[in-house]
């Protein structure tokens, strides 16, 4: 009986267990496997070469027949038997997979045993493997050296060097200091140093100091390099870690840029290094790389010590530098951050302006709202104007509860003229802004939902008066929606398109002081204002063209921020009615999110809708509210959609809805040329809906996929624990008029085996 066998039958013991005809299977595969090893195609040889490594196959009859296809004709097959023997850790298969290394031709065959020889780690690989570095990695033996770009033998020599830090012995340094001191390659000196670093050795410790200390620039570069690019790779130094972090707190003065960027990352490696510190010190490094590169570093490593240093340093005049603090500041997401920020704001840079407001956006804090609020006040371009509105909208934490009235009523006011804007971003960055600074965001969408459109297709210069004539476009959809949730922030939605258009500003913005003069209203006017006029939302006119997206955000951001009663159901249901094709999908969307009888009427006649968005939105919407349907004639009708996202949402409804037919729409499905149908489709085989023409359309798909669907189609076969397509696969292996197809139905029985994560062997 066979390792797996044995493994099987204990493993079923211990829980119990009757061995199941599909488990009985597993050790005909088993036991088959050394023979496909052996079949005259190579490609089949090498699936199940792989299909010894799946399974884990460690035997002596697995083994022996990998040690023996390391001398395969078929370069590729011995480089699938040394990559399984690696990953096996076969031990005695060493002196096989030094052979390969000082005699294959084929340079990628040597490559994986030098890195199988790594993996098993062993002390007796390590001659082996210094021999391969002093010899170059056998560039003689390389029979493809005149065709390819650079010689393979190179790439040899470097897995040796780090398959011999993995093993990190003592014997190893010797080796690899003489290397290192002999090698004219400067990438194979930095791998030797990094894998000394490994190495818990005196000797190797001394090495690297000398070479930093004493060395001319070259060496000290790399040594530098190494101990920056060791952070998490099991570095060692012990008792020389404090004269390291001396020298390497010198190395920031360094002329050579190299060196004093490495040396502020090295210093990352030693707990009791002031690390972040030396990176703040470079932010103001004359190298533009080095400066960029330290705040990219700061961003991850910074402490309470380098964030106060940082908002020192934000102060200094030098809008390049200030710009790259904020970035730093706004990742770090400290809140005092936020608010030393917001003081700054006024500065004459507008690049500097709008970076300070991203980051202030990302902190996130509403102590800084009234300083936003006086800068939206004042005369800035639609760039900037766009930025603080979205920082507007992101400051505002989920409950308005912790931001004063004054504050909320200030905000809403300076938001409200600009969800009317012609500018489509600055519109929609509005809306979703002051929908998180209402009581009742619910009432407020729907008021919006309901604007009518203005006739006049007349706007005016807000500044100078002037009429200009604007032509409506209509939004571009997307039914990409549907392959996925969609998630994410309605600011940054590229499903619906619209050209901008001038809006008549004057019609909407309200009581405003000063004239009505939107460039005056500062938070001092608004402040100023007695309580009973403090500003409320001002009902206006939907300006010409905004109708095309403002209806269609309002919609998106219903379900967002409202609970969804009965009231507001119905009149969405009323707005559907005339609503163009953009907007029905969006209505569609948010019913999806109720569960009431009537919104199942609603939705199947939206499956009749010429729109495939529309279609698409409602089989989501359908399959979301998870009620059972009735008629599925709408739904089968959709299962011959040219479009195959059509065809996947309406299989899962049939499959949801009619189990007893289920099986014919599901071998239709297997015989779709779309991919993700198919995939669909296996999600919905069962152990009790199995049968042996589902099997034959199962089997037929995976010879017509060309092995693309192996592995879905193996998990399907290892879920319902199918043994009759097991044994199937088995006949089709024996059967010559299908060994076009072998190599597919080996792969397909290992991957059906393969031993699941998380479970105990």
């Amino acid at each position: 009986m066979n390792h797996l066998l044995r493994r099987i039958f204990l493993r079923c013991r211990l829980k119990g267990e009757i061995l199941s005809k599909f488990s009985e299977l597993e050790s005909v595969v088993v036991e088959r496997l050394p023979g496909w090893c052996r079949r005259e195609d190579s490609l089949v040889r090498c699936i199940a070469v792989n299909g010894l490594r799946r399974l884990h196959l460690k035997d002596v009859l697995a083994t022996s027949t990998l040690k023996e296809l390391l001398h395969d004709p078929d370069a590729d097959v011995r480089i699938d038997s040394a990559y399984a023997l690696g990953e096996l850790e076969v031990d005695s298969c060493v002196e096989d997979l030094v052979e390969i290394i000082t005699h294959d031709p084929v340079g990628e065959a040597r490559i994986e045993a030098t890195k199988a020889l790594g993996k098993i780690g062993v002390a007796r690989v390590v001659d082996p493997l210094v021999d391969c570095i002093r010899n170059d990695g056998y560039p003689e033996l390389e029979v493809y050296s005149d065709e390819a770009e650079s010689n393979p033998c190179w790439e040899v020599q470097s897995e040796a060097i780090i398959a011999l830090g993995e093993i990190a012995s003592h014997s190893v340094v010797d080796p690899l200091i003489s290397f290192i001191t002999e090698s004219d390659y400067d990438d194979l000196q930095d791998l030797g140093f990094r894998t000394l670093l490994k190495v818990d050795s005196s000797r190797a410790h001394q090495y690297i100091h000398q070479q930093y200390y004493k060395g001319d620039k070259a060496e000290k570069r790399r040594v530098v390099r190494a101990l920056a690019d060791s952070r998490g790779e099991g570095t060692n130094l012990g008792a020389l870690s404090k004269q390291l972090i001396v020298d390497l707190n010198r190395s920031l003065d360094d002329e050579d840029p190299d060196i004093r960027l490495n040396a502020a990352r090295a210093l990352a490696q030693f707990a009791e290094a002031p690390a972040s510190l030396a990176l703040c010190r470079l932010l103001l490094d004359p190298n533009h790389f080095v400066r960029e590169k330290a705040g990219e570093f700061l961003r991850q490593a910074a402490d309470a010590e380098a964030i106060e240093l940082l908002h020192d340093m934000l102060k200094i005049t030098d809008p390049e530098l200030q710009q790259l603090i904020a970035s730093v500041l706004g990742q770090i997401g400290n809140v005092e951050s936020g608010l030393i920020m917001s003081e700054i704001l006024t500065v004459p840079d507008e690049n500097l302006q709008i970076e300070l407001l991203k980051n202030i956006g990302l902190i996130a804090d509403s102590q800084v709202l009234p300083e936003l609020i006086e800068f939206l006040g004042e005369d800035i371009n639609d760039d900037m104007r766009l930025q603080v509105i979205v920082a507007l909208g992101q400051v505002c934490s989920d409950s308005i509860e912790e931001v004063p009235s004054d504050i909320v009523s200030a905000t809403q006011e300076c938001l409200y003229p600009h969800i009317f804007s012609s500018n489509q971003a600055i519109s929609v960055a509005a809306l979703e802004a002051y929908v998180k600074y209402c009581e009742n965001p619910g009432e407020f969408l729907l008021g919006i939902l309901q604007i009518q459109e203005v006739e006049e297709d007349v706007t005016l210069n807000q500044d100078e008066g002037i009429a200009a004539d604007e032509t409506a476009v209509e939004p571009e959809i997307s039914t990409e929606n549907y392959a996925e949730d969609d998630s994410e922030s309605i600011v940054d939605d590229e499903n619906i398109i619209i050209k901008e258009e001038q809006v008549p500003l004057d019609e909407f913005l309200g009581e405003l002081p000063e004239d009505g003069n939107p460039k005056s209203s500062t938070l001092a006017s608004i402040f100023s204002r007695e309580p009973e006029e403090e500003s409320q939302p001002v009902e206006a006119p939907l300006p010409v063209g905004s109708a095309e997206w403002i209806p269609i955000y309002a919609a998106r951001l219903l379900a967002k921020h409202t609970d969804l009663n009965q009231q507001i159901v119905d009149v969405l249901l009323d707005i559907s009615e005339n609503a163009d094709e953009s907007l029905l999908k969006e209505i569609v969307d948010v019913v999806s999110h109720v569960k009431m009888p009537q919104i199942l009427g609603f939705l199947e006649q939206c499956l009749a809708k010429e729109g495939g968005a529309v279609v698409l939105a409602s089989l989501h919407a359908l399959k979301e509210m998870a009620l059972p349907l009735t008629d599925l004639t709408a739904v089968k009708e959709l299962l011959s959609s040219d479009d195959p996202l059509i065809r996947r949402r309406s299989l899962e409804l049939v499959a949801i809805n009619d189990e007893q037919s289920l099986n014919q729409y599901l071998q239709q499905a297997f015989a779709d040329d779309d991919r993700d149908v198919c995939l669909t489709a296996l999600e919905f085989v069962k152990k009790e809906n199995i049968t042996e023409e589902l099997r034959a359309a199962v089997l037929s798909m995976l010879m017509k996929s060309g092995g693309d669907l192996t592995v879905p189609i193996a998990q399907m076969l290892r879920r319902v624990e199918d043994s009759e397509a097991i044994s199937l696969l088995l006949d089709k292996v024996l059967d010559e008029d299908l060994k076009e197809y072998h190599w597919i139905f080996i792969s397909a029985l290992t991957e059906a085996y393969k031993p699941q994560l998380g479970t105990r062997e």
